[in-house]
């Protein structure tokens, strides 16, 4: 049976190529742009746009939309920040309202990672300004968004979201509740030296950044289809050692 999940990602100073169950597709995705899948459970995705900057002093990160957010969509945004204890109090795209799905500052207490959404979306044209507010000023160092819409999400679409990682580059679902999910992964780290993202065997990157800062920010997201209900796990890594890294993982329900 052919599931209507459909992948859409926005990546803030990010761009994406895509990996089914292993399977890679051909080509590197350009803005607004829709590439089918071909496979028994899900669809097809558009890139939508990307930011990454340093916002020393000020609480927000926004992105312009390249895509327009169909009506009944769900949405889906990643964000990686290294300014210590800052957690996202909120994301708007200036119609929907998103809700935290998982993540959040780790536990040393510099680094953060989260993953967002906002199931059944309202219409949103292109050139639409995304804004992810801080719950405190940001630092010297640089702050990511991912942004992404699904075609359709289960009316409850978070199925398992772990706690996030603290400087480690490994994080796992768990079982999940049904065999057809969508599961998202986010890394952040910093280093003197650009530490450069590595996707996860077996995700297909969506997007991968870097900035140099007050030190070298980098980051990346990815994604895997599943067919099964087995755990599992994403282990990107950075081409220079972190040092301080945060890690998150969430996975959704198809319809």
């Amino acid at each position: 049976m052919v599931n209507k999940l459909v992948l859409s990602f926005a990546a803030a100073c990010i761009a994406t190529t895509l990996l089914l169950a292993g399977v890679s597709l051909a080509g590197w995705p350009g803005s607004g742009k829709t590439y089918p899948i071909v496979s028994g459970t899900i669809g097809g995705y558009t890139l939508l746009g990307s930011n990454i900057a340093s916002r020393n002093g000020l609480n927000t990160i926004t992105l312009t939309t390249v895509a327009a957010i169909p009506g009944g969509a769900g949405v889906v945004v990643c964000t990686g920040n290294v300014d210590g204890n800052h957690a996202i109090s909120s994301i708007s795209d200036g119609t929907n309202s998103y809700t935290k799905g998982g993540g959040g500052v780790t536990a040393n207490g510099i680094t953060g990672s989260e993953i967002w959404y906002k199931q059944n979306a309202s219409a949103v044209s292109s050139g639409a300004t995304l804004t992810v507010t801080g719950s405190a000023n940001f630092d010297t160092n640089a702050v990511f968004v991912i942004a992404a819409y699904v075609t359709s999400l289960a009316v409850t679409p978070v199925d398992n979201h772990p706690a996030p990682g603290n400087n480690t580059n490994t994080i796992s679902t768990g079982v999940l509740a049904q065999a057809s999910e969508l599961v998202i992964g986010t890394f952040v780290g910093y280093q003197a030296a650009n530490p450069t993202y590595n996707e996860s065997a077996g995700f297909t990157n969506i997007a991968a950044v870097s900035l140099s800062a007050a030190n070298y920010v980098a980051g990346g997201c990815g994604y895997k289809i599943t067919n099964a209900t087995t755990s599992v796990t994403y282990n990107p890594s950075f081409t220079n050692a972190a040092t301080n890294s945060a890690i998150d993982v969430v996975s959704f329900k198809g319809p």
